[in-house]
């Protein structure tokens, strides 16, 4: 598995290096990741009601009844969460969740 996960870091680094071509970019990308990487082993153990929703639904939900207007402390973390939720999502049902 750290073979695997070796590889993939260092495919991962390959990419990001010839598309992003910018050090201070790929760092904040790898920042990202790794903050998605450590939430999502606990986003997958949501059970279904709390993770087979629209995410976005429920970010424009927040725009427009203003949550978002002004900044909070925890928006990036809840932004996290929201990108987290998504992948999460498409880990275990193949599609991103979306009201018809």
């Amino acid at each position: 598995m750290t073979k695997d996960i070796n590889r993939l870091t260092k495919v991962l680094h390959h990419i990001s290096m010839r598309e992003l071509d910018d050090d201070i970019l790929i760092d904040k990308y790898f920042g990202i990741l790794t903050n998605i990487t450590n939430n999502l082993k606990s986003v997958l153990e949501y059970d279904d009601e709390h993770l087979k929703y629209d995410r976005m639904d429920w970010i424009d939900r927040g725009s427009e009844e203003g949550y978002w207007s002004n900044p909070m402390r925890y928006e990036k973390d809840s932004d996290l969460e929201s990108i987290t939720i998504l992948i999460a999502q498409l880990i275990r049902y193949n599609r991103l969740i979306k009201k018809n």
